[in-house]
């Protein structure tokens, strides 16, 4: 390199010789004159006339002077051979002798000419003659650099180096940089980080201590250590970092962002990539810097001096200047996708960070704003995975639209197409999933295998089994060696098996097993087989049960430890209990429950183990099962029936004490958090169990003798079947808030035991909830549930009054926020019935926020539209409404969405839809009892909107004979049967209708009472 600032300027250092040093004060002097005679000796001749010696030494020394000028003035043009042959003239004129100024400025030509070994010799020689001068550190400085050059003596360079750091402080930094530059050179970093840290110690102000900290940072870097890679970078503050530095700051940010982004490293990635400046900023800063550069060259022009750190700049060093940095910016102009590049890349790191919002707008500022972005459709791809992963998926569905429109030959159109079916079979449009999928198949270059099992499996999910089996079948001729032939076959023998069609299923199944001998649905297909046996010899229909039963045995033995043979042994334990084999039965479902790998399979078996050992009266083997499952699935929704078998077992061996230890300590853990909706529904059954039954006085019997372990149980036992108890547990564990706790069968209780009082038993209760130790803390949520189970105790104790009282103190127990979706439903309802629907709402509106997805989501925009519906908000009730019914069809609420809606639309004035969903009520066989009646009502209203009076008094009639259960819609009908009459003009059906509802004896209480009494006397009258 040589030593100039034009082409050191792009390090921000400043090399020792990068200015040619000053002529020397005093030039070098003439040859000294013949000196004079020694004393004592006679006078010679005398001579001729000599010159003057004062003006011979004159014209000498301006001789020196003006040579060793002439090689100062070449030496700044560059033209080190031309100063070299100046300063040799005056080494032949002076014979040699050692000159300051002349050996330095030797020195300085030999090292820009690169011959480094001769000018470290001449730069030792200078050091050692001239100790003392004061240009004896930049001296040092350039021979231990030249050292540095030649590998042999590198290490001689270094020492140099590190003892001009010490002596010259000002010199330190660049003492440094060369150091930790060689080291890095010969990929020794750690040395070279020690060297930067100690250069950087004292801040970052100077040109060399900023390019210092760069050379840490793309250290760190190389080393994949971009914490202290962007520390570094820090250390570059506004005030530090100049404009110099900014594109190399930039491509060090980029290079820790794709070091971490290649690594997985995202947060970090996204780190960095952040810190880049926008290539308008750069341009900015570096446009704004040709421009100063140009400042500066018209100042030189005009011979004013321009300095540039810390020395006068020279023409060739400027112009050298200002090249380079033209040359970045046209550099930069060129990169038109720098901007989108960088907005890619943070795209990525946000989505692989699962922060697929941001991921989105990233991928959508490219799309949006970069048409020329080559990988534009793979942003386009990206929103839609973006959108897709927050569950957007109308959006999501049509951006596949777009993609397959715009990008018919995309990067991403197989998974763009594969997608856009999917979510078209989950939005229901199986047409348009099988349409894109078939207009991708002929697209060029398709994947036609995997398309055709992608269609065959959309058309299964959408039982659609003709079409689904077609497309296999022809994937399977079409590609007789595809990757997909094993999943094909199997789902076509599945399809016949749906289908119900058992002879087919019976071929299709036992060719698979034949043309897949290792097939992965291999014990499935056999099991199905033997189950086609099974249910065809049940129902008459030519199946071999023992070809069954061989198949299943064959199965268990040969592949024990299957994902599938869970299910194999519970058909097994089913054949076995049908033939009266309870011993093998009850091995094959404990095997079945130890197998069993899904939900649905153990909730069969334990329903059928426990059924047999109920009826065994084995209630320790039942504590033992549901035990087992317990202490593995305290999770599981099962884990009620668990606590309720477990203690149902404690109270047949007279231990209830036992058994309400049990459901305590199963609540506890929980009581504090809300959001376990299980715990109300195990209190529920605690407090069953410990509230006194009644029980029909008999006259008492002798005492028998205590029966053995071993003893059948006495004749009028209970015998309730373990399935109606299964049925009774299910009913606990599905309870709502106006349900009543399932209650358990009682332990005998003792002779003349008195009846314990409700104090006594909700002394115990709050014992039994109350958490032991020092320090424990009840919050809201525990204090609210504690009140609630009191509050059952009350009401199965018949304390009506207690239960209200104690219902009413939860709302003052706990937040909104503390209490469960049990709790803030039943309150909610509980507030409304009360007409406090501001407090209601507040609750619907915590379920709604918090509990949405969950057993009472459902009870939020139901209560919601009921209270917009009382404040006479029909389009927002209507909302509401729309929103229970679409997104919990199953749910219990939906007779209460559908009986609010058709009210919405009723007073909205659309009575067509109205009519149709009070049809829906009164027809709906699942829902006959108050629907019944407030369909018929319903009717009776739209065709009196549409003065059909008649058919309204028909409606009305006809909920007046068959709903008199229900007495508010009954004295409703009434009065309006009476006024549809009164239109029609008969008077006497009305009165009729009036004297009729007056005569009866339970509608007295009600305000239509006395609205009939007053219509009547206004007719009569």
């Amino acid at each position: 390199m040589k030593l100039s600032l034009a082409a050191l300027c792009l390090f921000l250092t400043v090399g020792v010789f990068a200015q040619a040093p000053k002529p020397p004060a005093t030039p070098p002097a003439a040859p000294p004159a013949t000196p004079p005679a020694a004393p004592g000796t006679p006078a010679p001749a005398a001579p001729a006339p000599a010159p003057d010696a004062s003006a011979t030494a004159l014209n000498a020394e301006q001789e020196m002077e003006a040579l060793y000028s002439e090689a100062a003035s070449a030496f700044n043009q560059t033209k080190y051979d031309v100063a070299l042959q100046k300063l040799g003239v005056i080494h032949q004129k002076t014979s040699n002798k050692d000159f300051e100024k002349v050996m330095f400025l030797e020195g300085a030509c030999l090292f820009n000419m690169e011959q480094f070994d001769k000018a470290a010799e001449i730069l030792g020689k200078f050091a050692e003659k001239f100790p003392n001068s004061e240009q004896i550190n930049e001296a040092k400085m350039a021979q231990g650099r030249s050292l540095m050059k030649v590998e042999a003596t590198a290490e001689k360079g270094i020492t140099i180096l590190k003892e001009v750091a010490s002596k010259a402080p000002t010199l330190k930094a660049q003492a440094g940089l060369e150091i930790a530059n060689y080291y890095k050179k010969h990929e020794q970093l750690d040395q070279a980080l020690e060297i930067l840290k100690i250069v950087t110690d004292g801040g970052t102000s100077s040109p060399e201590t900023i390019s210092a900290v760069l050379m840490m940072a793309e250290i760190y870097v190389a080393k994949s250590d971009t914490e202290n890679a962007n520390a570094a970078l820090e250390k570059l503050t506004s005030g530090a970092a100049s404009d110099e530095s900014v594109v190399q700051i930039n491509s060090i940010r980029i290079k820790i962002g794709d070091e971490m982004l290649e690594g997985k490293r995202y947060r970090e990635a996204l780190m960095a990539y952040q810190g880049v400046r926008r290539k308008s900023e750069i341009l900015r800063i570096q446009k704004s810097r040709v421009d100063k550069i140009e400042q500066w060259l018209a100042a030189i022009a005009q011979n004013r001096a321009v300095f540039f750190l810390g020395h006068r700049l020279g023409k060739e060093e400027a112009e050298g200047m200002q090249k380079a940095n033209k040359t970045i910016v046209e550099e930069i102009e060129k990169m038109k996708d720098y901007d989108a590049v960088i907005f890619y890349k943070l795209a990525l790191c946000f989505f692989e960070m699962g922060r697929h919002y941001e991921s989105s707008l990233a991928f959508q500022k490219i799309y949006d704003d970069f048409k020329d972005f080559p990988d534009r459709d793979r942003c386009l791809f990206g929103m839609i995975m973006c959108q897709t992963a927050v569950g957007r998926t109308v959006t999501a569905y049509n951006l596949c639209k777009k993609y397959l429109s715009d990008y018919p030959d995309g990067k991403n159109i197989m998974e763009v197409t594969n997608l856009f079916g999917e979510l078209a079979y989950k939005s229901g449009n199986i047409k348009e999933a099988v349409a894109a999928l078939q207009a991708a198949r002929g697209a060029k270059g398709a994947d036609k295998e995997r398309i055709d099992f992608f269609l065959g499996s959309i058309l299964f999910e959408a039982q659609q089994f003709d079409d689904s089996r077609t497309t296999f079948m022809g994937l399977v001729k079409e590609f007789p060696k595809s990757v997909y032939k094993d999943d094909a076959e199997y789902r076509i023998a599945l399809t016949y098996f749906f289908e119900n069609k058992s002879k087919e299923a019976r071929k299709a199944f036992r060719d698979y097993v034949a043309n897949n001998p290792k097939g992965q649905y291999l014990v499935d297909a056999k099991y199905r087989l033997a189950f086609i046996e099974y249910q065809g010899a049940n129902t008459g229909q030519g199946g071999n049960m023992q070809e069954s039963v061989d198949i299943l045995e064959t199965l268990v033995r040969d592949y024990p430890n299957d994902q599938n043979i869970g299910q194999v042994w519970s058909l097994l334990g089913d054949i076995y209990a049908a033939r009266g084999d309870s011993k093998k039965a009850l091995e094959a479902y404990k095997n079945s429950f130890d197998k069993a790998k899904t939900e649905d399979v153990i909730t069969y078996v334990l329903d059928n183990l426990t059924n047999l050992l109920v009826a065994e009266n084995n209630w320790a083997e039942i504590a033992n099962v549901w035990g087992t499952f317990y202490s593995t699935h305290k999770d599981s929704p099962l884990a009620l029936k668990a606590i309720y078998w477990i203690s149902r077992a404690k109270q047949r061996e007279n231990k209830s004490e036992d058994a309400e230890k049990l459901i305590a300590g199963a609540v506890m853990p929980h009581m504090a958090n809300p959001t376990h909706d299980q715990v109300e529904v195990l209190l529920q059954q605690l407090v069953s169990i410990m509230a006194p039954k009644k029980r029909p006085v008999k006259t008492p019997k002798p005492a028998a003798a205590p029966a053995s372990a071993d003893a059948k149980p006495a004749e009028g036992a209970d015998k309730k079947p373990a399935a109606e108890m299964a049925a009774a547990a299910d009913k606990t564990a599905e309870m709502k808030p106006d349900a009543k706790p399932a209650e358990a069968a009682p332990a005998p209780a003792a002779a003349g035991a008195p009846t314990p009082t409700f104090t006594e038993l909700e002394e115990r209760l709050k014992k039994l909830l109350t958490p032991e130790g020092e320090g424990a803390v009840v919050n809201g949520t525990h204090a609210a549930r504690v009140l609630y189970a009191r509050a059952l105790l009350a009401r199965l104790m018949k304390d009506i009054p207690k239960f209200e009282n104690l219902i009413s103190i939860i709302p003052d127990a706990a937040k909104t926020e503390e209490l469960s979706p049990l709790l803030l439903s039943t309150l909610a309802e509980m507030l409304m019935k009360k007409g406090d629907s501001a407090k209601a709402e507040s609750y619907f509106n915590r379920i709604r926020e918090a509990y949405a997805d969950g057993e009472f989501g459902d009870k939020a925009p139901v209560g919601l539209g009921r209270i917009q519906l009382q404040q006479k908000n029909y389009d927002a009730a209507l909302k509401l409404f729309d929103e229970a019914i679409t997104k919990f069809p199953g749910s219990s609420s939906m007779l209460d969405a559908t009986i609010g809606k058709a009210e919405a639309l009723f007073r909205l004035k659309k009575f067509d839809q109205a009519e149709k969903l009070y049809q829906l009520l009164f027809q709906t066989r699942e829902w006959r009892g108050e629907a019944t009646a407030i369909g018929l009502f319903g009717l009776g209203q739209v065709e009196e909107e549409k003065k059909e009076w008649n058919k309204a008094a028909g409606y009305y009639n006809r909920l007046i004979l068959s709903q008199q259960k229900y007495k508010t819609w009954l004295a409703k009908a009434y009065i309006r049967c009476a006024n549809c009459w009164m239109e029609l003009n008969k008077k006497e059906d009305a009165v009729k209708v009036l004297r009729d509802m007056l005569a009866r004896k339970d509608v007295t209480d009600l305000p239509e009472f006395q609205e009939a009494q007053q219509l009547l006397a206004k007719i009569s009258g």
